[in-house]
């Protein structure tokens, strides 16, 4: 994988994270594709592009989304943005100021291609440069400072959608909504929407049963395998999992007892656990996209917990703790009422209801900053817990690519 300088010294996998874009009806929108460094040469390309990227790409264009990349001036003028569909692809220059006349040039034509521009908002001034009269999204960050007086009319006038950065909660994207705002991205959709009190589904009742029945210290492997064959759903998904091109099997996998014995406990277990989780959210897109987050979060905090095993937390504890971290905004239920039907210990308990002075919440946050891309945090956190950011960034994409391979296959 290309690396660039950490600040270490090391070498740094050049990490991208996606972050879901959401509508005005939180419906995605599309996805932005940002990259771990902070540096303006960091290119979304062909070289570039590490494997958890690709998939998330792939995934993104197979479900008719946009896909917003950052790329540099040269890369602009060297055509790479052309790596992404037209009609997809939404082309941000990672540079600040005035552009140079070729990168203008390129911009137009990506847009007579079928591409659209994106482009960042920081100061009043910037609302008079030539690059936002070519501009599909106007991105900005409300949060810092407010936006100057008249933007919002200046940029209406300009015909481009705006997008919120950072948006921290749903009732601060209903405020921007209400300003003109109509694409919102940030770590309110992970947040749980304030709903009635409801009761679980006979489907989330039993789905809670066979989870408690893998967590018994001496599970019944024959048993399992009996239970998941007369389950037509968990069989299908399990054999269409195995036989998904992400694992490149010889030979195609055709019976649940052979699916047991190729996967194994352990990857049986933290793939029933995943499933078990989807099956329990709702078929709506934004569940979906939250129970890849919780994939996601899990497999990295099972392999950071295998990284660094001077912690003496088990591996598959941490991948559930990730795995049931967005079990409140998937289910629509407060987390106090959730835990009660999980089958953890009560410091796991603690720690979904983020309780101060608990051992896990460090290694919750450093998820969560991974995935909002907030690399201040991240270093803050690596600091304090003397981990290294280079493999932990490791881990975080082994996780995308992880988790985007368990998406494909259910």
């Amino acid at each position: 994988m290309p690396g660039t300088s950490d600040s270490n010294g090391g070498a740094s996998p050049l990490l991208f994270t996606k972050h879901a874009i959401l509508d005005d009806k939180r419906r995605i929108w599309g996805y932005e594709f940002v990259c771990g460094v902070e540096e303006s040469a960091c290119v979304l390309n062909e070289k570039g592009l590490a494997q958890s990227s690709y998939i998330g790409l792939q995934q993104a264009i197979g479900r008719g989304r946009k896909v917003l990349a950052g790329f540099s001036e040269h890369a602009v003028q060297e055509g790479a943005p052309y790596v992404l569909p037209p009609g997809h692809g939404v082309v941000q220059v990672l540079e600040k100021g005035v552009l140079a006349d070729a990168t203008l040039a390129a911009l137009e034509k990506l847009k007579a291609d079928g591409f659209g521009v994106a482009v960042e908002f920081e100061t009043a001034a910037d609302l008079g440069r030539r690059r936002f009269a070519l501009a599909d999204v106007i991105c900005c960050t409300p949060g810092k400072g407010g936006l100057p007086s008249g933007f919002m009319l200046k940029a209406k006038g300009l015909k481009a959608k705006l997008l919120a950065r950072g948006v921290a909660s749903a009732e601060e994207a209903d405020g921007l909504k209400v300003q003109g705002f109509s694409l919102f991205t940030g770590p309110f959709l992970k947040e749980p929407e304030d709903l009635p009190e409801r009761k679980l589904t006979s489907l989330e009742t039993s789905r809670f049963t066979l989870l408690r029945m893998i967590e018994e210290p001496e599970p019944d492997m024959e048993g399992l395998t009996e239970a998941i064959s007369a389950d037509v759903s968990l069989s299908f998904r399990l054999l269409s999992y195995l036989n998904a091109p992400y694992f490149g099997l010889a030979q195609k996998v055709t019976s649940i007892k052979q699916a047991v014995v190729l996967l194994g406990w352990r990857k049986l277990k933290n793939w029933l656990r995943a499933v078990l989780l989807a099956e329990m959210s709702d078929k709506a897109e934004l569940k979906s996209e939250l129970v890849v987050i919780s994939v996601q979060r899990g497999r990295f905090l099972e392999l950071m917990t295998r990284e660094y095993d001077f912690f003496g937390f088990d591996p598959g504890t941490l991948f559930m703790l990730g795995l049931f971290s967005l079990l409140d905004a998937l289910l629509g239920m407060p987390m106090a009422e959730a835990v009660d039907y999980l089958p953890l210990d009560d410091k796991l308990k603690a720690a979904l209801l983020r309780k101060e002075n608990n051992e896990y919440l460090p290694l919750l946050a450093l998820a969560d900053s991974l995935e909002e891309a907030d690399w201040d945090r991240f270093g803050r956190l690596c600091q304090n817990l003397s981990m290294d950011p280079a493999r932990l960034k490791t881990c975080f994409a082994k996780a995308m690519a992880w988790a985007e391979g368990f998406a494909s296959s259910v």
